[in-house]
């Protein structure tokens, strides 16, 4: 916004377009527009096209100010946001989408474009002011319907809840207007109190109460409503703390509190399998596939086609993957059919034991996991390393096992040596005790396959790294720990980015893999 005195506005207007075509910017002329407090002031004639009775800021429109002054604690509050136009604009771009779609747009591209929209297309109404109509429902029901599309399949309520849950969470990191109306109004405020404060004169929370009185009743009615949806857990605003100094970041800080109590709510509704499953699609880098790609130079991301993306979305959301009746195609070595029953989740494809496919998810771990250590610290890593001091008797056979580890190398921190072992399990057991301690915990599965590696393989000649990820995604404490050595020594940037790629890449892998077993045991 440029506020000028009239006689002045198209000179003010050539120098902001100059400006910003010299930064490579483009002023949207379609959204350029002039209002005057007093409707009769003259404009010069090139801008008097661009004149508007009302000045929309933030999404919202100035009230009609009275003539004479008043005092500012009379002022009422800028109108509520358009909300109805936000929906309409929501429809507009998820039809588009759907339009982009049917012309060759991939599934990937389509969701990293409806998750960005969702994300931010009406943040800045929510800080600017209080909204309490029903328009932010209403909008997030609009990004429900696109991913409805997308996957070809209807959301029960526990699903939409899970659509809008952090990727860590298990989620699918849509953004919620709905979620976010109180922690966005009073996060904006906990930023930008001190300014006002300082510009209106006053010193006191109290004396800003007085000054500012309509606001300070919305600021009573968001911190209302923050209490009763985060349960009383949530720590309240520390207006005092904000008068004297200017809080950023508090609106996440909030949003970040209210989705882990939504998670927990929602874990407490789900049984004991679904429980499982929200379990394992969580953790650090579970929902990398489902991020905007991380380029790093030098390397070739991994790929996913659309339709193992589409597998890999109903399969993060507990939808069913498989049709009812179906069985296993799977091969066996001697050239059968596996032939059992698939249930609707997928688990037994994710298990079976027939055919390559399993195979290749292990060995598209190992790989990577080999190539990007050697790349990223420079150290020598071999694969596939003979241990002889981790060969064993097999008690039951009597046959020598030979211990053959899938990557060799050194430690980046340490300089030591350490073979890397990577295991992948699917955290749903058939084992109901062991079932429902899974559904109790985070990372249980993956904690389990890495005790049965290093019960396999006893400390010797060297430090055993189990490399393990539970099927949808979440990765064991070792593995958490092993991915972030690889950023050992860079600066805070390049060692985001390091880390940041490999999650992705193994999160790619690893759900690429899975729709893979999915689709061929379908065939």
């Amino acid at each position: 916004m440029v506020v000028v005195p009239s006689e002045h506005a198209s000179t003010a207007h050539d120098i902001v377009v100059e400006e910003l075509t010299g930064a490579g910017l483009q002023v949207n002329a379609s959204k350029t527009v002039v209002w005057t407090k007093d409707p009769t002031t003259p404009l010069p004639g090139p801008l008097q096209h661009l004149r508007r009775d009302r000045l929309r800021v933030l999404g919202a429109a100035s009230p009609s100010w009275m003539d004479e002054e008043e005092a500012l604690a009379q002022l009422p509050l800028h109108s509520q946001a358009d909300g109805e136009e936000a929906v309409r604009e929501a429809v507009h771009f998820t039809a588009r989408l759907a339009e982009l779609r049917v012309a060759g747009l991939g599934a990937k591209e389509y969701f990293l474009l409806l998750q960005s929209y969702s994300q931010g297309c009406v943040t800045h109404l929510l800080r600017a002011n209080l909204e309490e109509g029903a328009w932010t429902a209403q909008l997030d029901e609009v990004f429900i319907q696109a991913l409805e599309a997308l996957i070809a399949k209807r959301l029960g309520p526990e699903q939409k809840e899970q659509a809008f849950m952090r990727l860590s969470g298990g989620g699918l990191g849509l953004g919620s207007a709905e979620s976010i109306v109180s922690a966005a109004y009073l996060g904006s405020w906990a930023l930008t109190l001190k300014g006002v404060a300082e510009c209106l004169g006053e010193t006191s929370w109290h004396g800003f109460r007085a000054a500012c009185q309509p606001v300070a009743e919305s600021i009573d009615r968001a911190e209302a409503h923050l209490e009763q949806v985060g349960e009383g857990r949530l720590d309240k605003p520390d207006w005092m703390a904000f008068l004297s100094e200017s809080k950023p970041k508090m609106q996440g800080h909030w949003s970040g509190k209210l989705r882990e109590r939504r998670r927990e709510r929602l874990l407490a509704r789900l049984g004991t399998d679904d429980r499982v499953d929200l379990r394992s699609a969580g953790g650090p880098g579970a929902g990398g596939f489902l991020e905007p790609p991380v380029v790093r130079e030098g390397e070739a991301p991994a790929t996913m086609p659309d339709q193992h993306f589409i597998v890999a979305l109903l399969d993060r959301l507990r939808l069913p993957v498989c049709p009812p009746g179906a069985r296993c195609q799977h091969r066996k070595e001697e050239g059968g059919l596996c032939n059992q029953v698939l249930d609707p989740r997928g688990k037994h494809a994710v298990k079976c034991p027939c055919g390559p496919t399993r195979v290749a998810r292990h060995d598209g771990v190992r790989d990577f996991c080999a190539g990007y250590h050697k790349r990223v610290t420079g150290l020598v890593a071999v694969k596939e390393q003979r241990v002889v001091a981790w060969d064993r008797v097999n008690p039951r056979t009597g046959v020598v096992e030979e211990a053959r580890l899938d990557v060799a190398t050194r430690d980046p921190t340490s300089g030591l040596p350490i073979f890397i072992d990577a295991t992948i399990t699917c955290a749903h057991s058939g084992s109901q005790p062991r079932q429902q301690a899974r559904a109790n915990k985070d990372g249980l599965a993956a904690a389990n396959a890495a005790d049965d590696k290093r019960d396999r393989y006893p400390p010797a000649g060297g430090d055993l790294v189990p490399l393990a990820f539970e099927a949808a995604g979440r990765p064991g404490d070792e593995t958490i720990k092993f991915v972030r050595s690889w950023g050992h020594g860079l600066d805070a940037g390049e060692r985001s980015e390091v880390i940041r790629y490999a999650w992705q890449q193994f999160s790619v892998i690893l759900q690429t893999g899975n729709a893979e077993m999915i689709l061929s045991a379908l065939g």
